[in-house]
Parts: structure tokens; C-alpha cells; sequence
């Protein structure tokens, strides 16, 4: 409504009379120093602003273009260093700032009880399932489900009569270890008892079989090394080419606890993980309350050197067939709403670019973080249709005994976890483009984004990551057969990395070897810690302070351009037939403050033209309070008028003065040069006398 009224008041001002007043709002006038007019007024400050949103759009060549666009910068600044400009540009960033700061929390929100909803669990979901606001302090996470069976299938040990020492999944170190982890540990929690169905806590269940797998070495012909006479004692000269893909499935069905005993029972005595690369067991676990699937994967790699390495993945995700809504309905109304959220996110990006021409949108750093954002939301919403059609394709409607693989739910569930996060933090980098608009904070935020993207910043971050890079090569290569920290490339430039911050551990270098771990030591210390990082820092402040000078301006062209694109494009949307017209007449009319002759000032009292940053009007009669107010308007002009030109005949006597003194200094440059050599044909002539002993006076 107010920008209806707005409106209503610039076509009030386009139709304008000759004995209209031109004030910069309704109840308001602001002085202007750039005005000659009689009586000296502003334009108006939307007319103005009218300027800025059409001279880009406009056909005037690109230099007369860009040189009305300062004087028309220079106008606004001087309207808004008023009590009324500043007045009005505060109110409407107040506005702006609320309306896209709801706009931002929205998402947000939005976010937040989607991830809970679908795998985090929290007050929100507990809500939803429980139906009770008592639920509210304590919320069942997710992570309880997760630790329970963390808890005592990989972190209980095993029975003390079958091993000395506290062994965990984790610390398995052979094939007796690990049968034994079956047989007490898997088939304690998995397994608790005999029963109809696979119940394995209060309200958690088996779902299918647990499956056990296993890989071979695949051998092939070699040439056996004649070392230590060993090649004599082993038969054949046989090798591991490779290691083969899982077989050899076993299945253990829900609910069956003394069969799966005697099935462990029989794998180890048919030695099952004997000359065995690898073992995998998988299962998964349906809580009915949380309405969550844990699914898991346990693996054992036997490598060649003997050592045995047990990996852990595990996942929890909400059961959301497309085909069964109903048992989902909070969750798949905020998935709704995201997709909502995402198609008119994208739709308005689209806009903006429309309306402002790409290449000025992507000109503009912040609308990267719009695109790569777009881009996340997208990613989001395909992975959350990827596992709707996939639990929905299962087909275990039925209770089943046979085994479930929820092999790609998993992988799939784990990519849009990551996705989830990586969209809120560029929604935190969005926010920047909100908190930059604050009068108050508003500067040095610019600044910072403008040193985060310094050539000069960059510039020594990849000379930076290179001697990283390299130094970590470096230590992989001492270290990364004694040392876990070093022993692989990527964890070696990442430990070298964390020197770059001061975060190092010396002990995991005195270990390996005493004197050169010191040595290397104090080496990273001083040329990574000492020197790069904080060469680094000295780069960064200094890049700050230079951007911090100029922020202001940066910040005043923000909110300027900012406002009269809001503008602009109101009126456009307004009047969608003759808002051409009307920006013409406004580019004709809206004589911008420019170096105009002072025929052009006689021409415009006679009313034949137009002087600076006033329109052209025809000849009218006055009365005599404006006769008296126009002679001290042109009295002051003349006044001003000498003052400019006492100014001027000074700046042309300091640049004479300034050529004599350029003058005289490439004079005594060349005077300088000239005595140089003199000097050094003089040193010449000394070295000479005294190598050939005889004495000379030469100059």
C-alpha cells in the first residue's frame, strides 16, 4: 500500500506543472548545492532514484553513461547526508532488512526440523511421533539408537575366559578374535533369544537375515625371489594377483538364535576365514517408536602383512516410502515445503538475472553463493526422492526372513546428510549479504569478503598450499612406514597443514627416530609455524586495512543501487506499458549537475533550457517574493561562481609550479647519473695505480 502511495506521488511529480514545487518527498525540501535553479531545489529523491535504476538500461555512450551515473551518485549523497535522506534511506533499510531476514529464517526453520525429521531426531520429530509436548526436554536422538547398539556390539569386550586381554570389535587382530566377537558379541545383541520374530530391544527389530560374506586372494604364476633360501621350501611359485569380490554368502535368519550358533559353530569348523581377505557382515534394525532403520556394515580386512583391520560403517534413516505417506505425514509436508522453498528459490534467482543481465549478476560475488546454493537445494531434493522410490521398490511389506539390502540406502543417506550440511553453511554465507546492509557493521563486513577475495590473499594461499603440499610429501616419505599419522599422503599434507595453525604433535615424531625427528621438527616449526602462517596473517590484516578505507563508499553504492532497483523495478512493475516513456522523459528532462557554459545559465533564466540537475520548463511570470528569492539565488551563483574561479586559477598555478619541479628533478636525475660515472671511472683510475705502482692524476 505505502509503495502504491509512492508511486501515486511520482506520476504527481512527472506531471509536472511550471509553478510545481519540486521536493524531495512530500512534507520536505533538501538543499543542494548542485542545483542552479531559481529558486534553487532538489529534484525529487525517487526521481533521483529513478536515475540510478535507468541510466544503466539507457543509450548513451559508455562514457557519457558512466559520467551521469557519478553526477547522479554525487546527487543522491548529497540528498542522504540530510536529516530527511538519511531519515528515509535508514527507514527503508529497516524494512528491507526485516522483510529479507524473515525471508532467511524461513529456510532455516525449514531446515532445521527437515533434518531432524528425516535422520537426527529431536524435539521436533519426538513431537511428531509421541504426540506430547513432555517429550520436549529429554527428546529420544537418534544417536540413542546408534549408541545402544554401538555400545554392546562394538564396544563390549570379550568374555574374559576366551580372551586374556579387553579386545573390542576394533582391536581384533585375527580370525580366532573375530569368531569369537560372533559368537558372543553379534549373537548376544542380534540373536538375544529364540522367538517369532527378530526382536533384539523394546521396540527394535531384525529386519531379514544377517548376512556373512567373505573374499579370497586371488593367486596367480610369478617369479619367486631367490632370497634366504626361501624359494626352495615353498611348493610353487604361486602369488596374490588381486583380492577377489565378496562370496560365499551365509545367511542367518531373525529370531533364531540356537541355529545361528550352530551355523557360527559350523563356519569355524569348516575354518570359513582361513587365507581369507576380507569378511562383511551386514544387517539392519527397525525401531517401531523412532520409525528409523539402522543399517550396518561391519568389515575385516586380512592384509598381507598380518595386520587386521576391522572398519565400522553405520547409518540411521527415516523409513519414507512414497507409497506409504500416511505413516510419515509431518515429515513428507516439510519435504513439500522444501521443494516449494527450492523451485521459487530458483525461479527468483532467474529473475534477477533477467532483470539485471547476466553478466552483472554473476559480477556480483554474493550471487555465486545464490547459485552454489540453488545447486545444494537441488542435490537435496533428488537424494530424498532417490530413497522414497527405493524403500518404496523394497517390497517388504511383509514380514520376511530373508535378507534386505540396504546397501545403497545407506551410501545414499550418508551423500544427503553431507548435503544437508553444506546447505546450511551457505545459508550462513548468504546471511552475509543481509548483516552487510547494517549501517553500523556493514563496512567491515564488506571489507572482509573483499579481503577474502584479494589477488594478493589468494595469491600467497596457493604458494602456501604448495610448500604445504610438498613438505607433506616430505615427511610421508621419512615417516610413513613407522608412523600412523604420516602414512598416507593425504594424512601427512593434512598433518603438515595443522603445523601451518600450531597444532602439532611431537611425541608421534620422537617415537620414530630422536635426533632427525627433532631436526625435522623444529624445521617445520620455524619455516611453516614461525614464518609462512604468520606472513600469512601480516598479508591479510594489511589487505583489510586497505579495503576498510574504501568500504564506506562500497557500502553507500550497495544501498543506493539497492533502493533503486527496489524502486525501479516498482514502478516497472506498475506500469508495464509506458515505463519507457517515462524513463525517456525522465533522461531528458532531469538535467544532470554537469559543466555547463554560462550562456546555458542566461538561457535557462530567460526559460529557454535547463541549468544542472533541474528541468527544462517554460518561460512563467513570478511574483515579487520569488523575484527577491531568485536575485539572492543568482547573487549567491555569482559569488560561488568567483569562489570557482579563484579555485581554479590556483589549481592551474600548482600544476605549473608542479611541472618546474618535475622539471628539476629529471634535471638533477641526470646530474646524479653524470656524477656516477665520474666516480666510478675515478675508481677505475686508483685501481689502476695501484696495481702498476706509479702514480697518476686523472680524472
Amino acid at each position: 500500500k505505502r509503495r502504491n502511495t509512492i508511486i501515486k506521488h511520482l506520476f504527481s511529480f512527472l506531471r509536472w506543472s511550471p509553478s510545481h514545487k519540486l521536493t524531495a518527498w512530500k512534507d520536505g525540501k533538501v538543499e543542494c548545492s548542485m542545483v542552479e535553479q531559481i529558486p534553487p531545489k532538489c529534484p525529487p529523491y525517487h526521481m533521483v532514484l529513478l536515475q540510478l535504476y535507468f541510466l544503466p538500461k539507457s543509450d548513451y555512450q559508455e562514457d557519457e553513461r558512466d559520467r551521469k551515473l557519478e553526477i547522479t551518485k554525487g546527487m543522491m549523497e548529497l540528498m542522504n547526508n540530510s536529516d530527511e535522506g538519511s531519515y528515509y534511506r535508514l527507514r527503508f533499510l529497516v524494512r528491507y532488512i526485516l522483510k529479507n531476514l524473515i525471508f532467511f529464517l524461513v529456510p532455516v526453520v525449514l531446515l532445521v526440523a527437515l533434518s531432524e525429521a528425516l535422520f537426527l531426531g529431536g524435539p521436533l520429530a519426538q513431537w511428531n511421533a509421541m504426540r506430547s509436548w513432555g517429550w520436549w526436554r529429554n527428546p529420544e536422538k537418534t544417536w540413542y539408537l546408534q549408541g545402544f547398539f554401538a555400545d554392546n556390539l562394538f564396544e563390549d569386550e570379550l568374555p574374559f575366559e576366551d580372551a586374556q586381554f579387553a579386545k573390542g570389535f576394533r582391536d581384533l587382530n585375527s580370525a580366532d578374535d573375530l569368531y569369537l566377537w560372533l559368537k558372543n558379541n553379534m549373537a548376544g545383541v542380534l540373536f538375544p533369544e529364540d522367538a517369532a520374530v527378530g526382536q533384539v530391544s523394546s521396540f527394535s527389530f531384525l529386519i531379514g537375515s544377517v548376512r556373512i560374506r567373505r573374499q579370497d586372494f586371488v593367486e596367480g604364476e610369478c617369479v619367486a625371489p631367490k632370497a634366504f633360501g626361501l624359494g626352495d621350501l615353498i611348493s610353487g611359485s604361486s602369488c596374490v594377483k588381486y583380492i577377489g569380490t565378496l562370496g560365499e554368502t551365509v545367511e542367518l535368519p531373525p529370531g533364531n538364535r540356537t541355529g545361528a550358533l550352530a551355523k557360527l559353530a559350523e563356519l569355524e569348523a569348516k575354518k570359513y576365514l582361513d587365507k581369507a581377505a576380507g569378511f562383511r557382515a551386514d544387517f539392519a534394525v527397525y525401531n517401531t517408536q523412532l520409525r528409523r532403520v539402522l543399517a550396518s556394515q561391519l568389515q575385516v580386512d586380512f592384509r598381507l602383512s598380518g595386520l587386521t583391520r576391522p572398519v565400522l560403517q553405520s547409518r540411521v534413516f527415516l523409513w519414507m516410502p512414497w507409497n506409504d505417506i500416511m505413516s510419515w505425514l509431518y515429515p513428507f509436508i516439510l519435504v513439500v515445503c522444501l521443494g516449494v522453498y527450492t523451485v521459487a528459490f530458483i525461479l527468483n534467482e532467474m529473475r534477477e538475472m533477467g532483470c539485471n543481465g547476466w553478466k552483472r549478476y554473476f559480477a556480483d560475488r554474493g550471487n555465486w553463493f545464490e547459485i552454489l546454493q540453488g545447486l545444494w537445494l537441488l542435490a537435496v531434493c533428488a537424494c530424498i526422492l532417490s530413497i522414497m522410490g527405493l524403500e518404496a521398490h523394497l517390497g517388504i511389506d511383509d514380514y520376511t526372513t530373508e535378507f534386505v539390502d540396504f546397501d545403497t540406502l545407506l551410501n545414499i543417506s550418508r551423500y544427503l546428510q553431507f548435503l544437508f550440511g553444506m546447505v546450511f553453511i551457505f545459508q550462513t554465507l548468504r546471511g552475509i549479504k543481509i548483516l552487510r546492509l547494517l549501517p553500523a557493521v556493514g563496512p567491515s563486513i564488506q571489507a572482509i569478503g573483499q579481503t577474502l577475495a584479494d589477488p594478493t590473499v589468494l595469491r600467497f594461499l596457493v604458494f602456501l598450499g604448495w610448500m604445504v603440499l610438498g613438505f607433506g610429501l616430505g615427511m610421508h616419505a621419512i615417516f610413513g612406514s613407522q608412523s600412523q599419522q604420516w602414512n598416507g599422503w593425504l594424512q601427512s599434507v593434512v598433518g603438515v597443514y595443522r603445523f601451518v595453525w600450531g597444532e602439532w604433535d611431537v611425541e608421534e615424531l620422537e617415537s620414530v627416530d630422536g635426533a632427525l625427528s627433532y631436526l625435522l621438527f623444529i624445521i617445520l616449526t620455524f619455516f611453516i609455524t614461525g614464518t609462512m602462517a604468520n606472513v600469512f596473517i601480516a598479508i591479510v590484516g594489511e589487505q583489510y586495512s586497505v579495503h576498510l578505507t574504501k568500504s564506506d563508499q562500497d557500502w553507500v553504492d550497495e544501498v543506493n543501487y539497492i533502493m533503486s532497483t527496489w524502486y525501479g523495478r516498482a514502478f516497472v512493475q506498475r506500469n508495464p506499458k509506458n515505463h519507457k516513456n517515462v524513463a525517456s522523459r525522465i533522461l531528458k528532462f532531469m538535467v544532470l549537475a554537469d559543466e555547463q557554459p554560462a550562456q546555458q545559465l542566461n538561457d535557462q533564466r530567460d526559460g529557454r533550457g535547463g541549468g544542472r540537475a533541474t528541468r527544462r520548463t517554460p518561460a512563467t511570470s513570478v511574483d515579487s517574493g520569488e523575484m527577491a528569492s531568485a536575485s539572492e539565488a543568482i547573487a549567491a551563483n555569482r559569488a560561488l561562481r568567483a569562489e570557482l574561479e579563484v579555485a581554479r586559477a590556483e589549481i592551474e598555478e600548482h600544476k605549473k609550479v608542479r611541472s618546474f619541479l618535475q622539471k628539476q628533478d629529471e634535471r638533477l636525475q641526470k646530474h646524479d647519473e653524470k656524477l656516477e660515472q665520474v666516480l666510478r671511472v675515478v675508481t677505475a683510475n686508483q685501481q689502476s695505480e695501484t696495481a702498476d705502482a706509479q702514480p697518476s692524476i686523472r680524472i
